[in-house]
């Protein structure tokens, strides 16, 4: 239940989480779009998580959030850091707001906000799913049982970033109060590829895959489909850029499909941030994401907030984009995927055009963080000062 306890607009949120660099993630880019905008809104705002080689390049990445990253303790997997509690000490926030779960980071906020009765809510960003409850599902057990259970049936509320996300919540049989907010993006501009970029792309129209590596995004089942097109003679002058990071055993994997599939149409870019990162988003001719699972992915977002064109798949929990103009749908199998490709390389460059500018305003309607940044202070405000649920929210009941 919220506390009761009387509070001024401008709040005072902890982010708590894993990772605070770009090593979790969409996670973290959530996170930065969601702070950022909260602080336009005037409240403050802090980031507790751990340390790691890439947090010094992303620390522009939060803005005005301050960041408490603690030194790790045994494995990175666990995360386990004895000064996340120190920081919430220090910060004494109003609000502590959790990122993901699975690590230490549920435990030091679920004991804090219990010895100070703050309030809680929990973004298990489609960790409960039951493809992310597959990987690592006896390690995910164990967390249940010791922690995970207790915390988020204590937690004030549980959000979801979809509905179908909320059901699954609900289906898991926890407690806490359930609402669903949808992740918001923030247009970047995208500027020309830099040159190494843009000498392996030469020119030609590309489709784009930009995101994590792995099996649930069905990265190496596109580039299965593009070899399918490669032999249909189908691809005409467009290319398949993939780029993306992952573990080192997904990487090697990519790779080894590429230099199988050993065509000029088809490369492997690797980790890709920043500027280059908006550059190949915004000279993408299309963008490509078949996952088999998803929350609400980021990467389909930073797609159409470029104006680029998507294929994506129903899992990816975006039943407006098709309606709107702004891509197709393709299901998550190498048949459906290739005859996608063939659809986006045989539109002309008026429907492109036409599918860029719904792209763009379907992010401005229904895609800012400003619009989820005032949707989660309202659940903020609820939590640590009481009276009746927000009504500008989804509820999951």
């Amino acid at each position: 239940m919220p506390a009761t306890r009387p509070i001024d607009r401008g709040l005072n949120v902890a982010f708590l989480t894993h990772r605070l660099s770009r090593e979790g993630g969409g996670l973290q880019s959530a996170m930065h779009g969601l702070s950022r905008a909260l602080n336009l809104q005037g409240h403050t705002t802090s980031a507790i998580g751990i340390t790691d080689q890439s947090l010094s390049a992303d620390q522009q990445n939060w803005g005005a959030t301050a960041l408490h990253a603690n030194k790790l303790v045994g494995p990175t997997v666990f995360g386990y850091s004895p000064n996340m509690r120190t920081s919430l000490e220090s910060i004494a926030p109003d609000v502590v707001h959790q990122h993901g779960l699975w690590t230490y980071a549920s435990i030091a906020g679920q004991r804090y906000c219990t010895k100070h009765q703050c309030a809680r809510i929990i973004s298990p960003h489609n960790m409960l799913d039951h493809v992310s409850m597959g990987i690592g599902s006896g390690r995910k057990k164990v967390a249940l049982s010791l922690y995970e259970k207790r915390n988020l049936d204590t937690a004030g509320v549980v959000h979801a970033l979809v509905e179908r996300e909320g059901l699954d919540i609900r289906a898991s049989g926890f407690k806490a109060p359930r609402c669903v907010i949808p992740n918001g993006i923030e247009v970047a501009p995208g500027g020309e590829l830099p040159t190494h970029l843009a000498k392996l792309v030469d020119g030609s129209p590309y489709l784009l895959y930009l995101s994590r590596l792995t099996d649930v995004k069905q990265v190496l089942t596109l580039i299965q489909a593009w070899q399918q097109c490669i032999q249909g003679n189908s691809t005409k002058q467009w290319k398949l850029i993939v780029a993306g990071w992952g573990t080192d055993t997904m990487r090697q994997r990519v790779e080894a499909a590429v230099a199988q599939a050993n065509h000029p149409s088809l490369h492997f870019v690797g980790a890709v941030y920043d500027q280059d990162k908006d550059a190949l988003f915004a000279n993408a001719r299309a963008f490509a994401l078949p996952s088999s699972s998803e929350g609400l992915p980021m990467a389909v977002l930073e797609s159409l907030a470029h104006g680029t064109p998507t294929m994506i798949t129903e899992l990816c929990n975006l039943p407006d984009v098709a309606p709107a103009g702004a891509g197709i749908v393709v299901e998550p199998q190498r048949d459906s995927i290739a005859n996608g490709i063939n659809t986006l390389i045989e539109m002309n460059d008026a429907e492109l055009e036409s599918m860029r500018a719904n792209a763009k305003a379907l992010v401005r309607k229904s895609y800012t963080w400003e619009v989820a940044a005032a949707q989660f202070t309202d659940v903020y405000d609820w939590l640590a000062g009481g009276g009746e649920r927000p009504n500008s929210v989804r509820w999951i009941d």
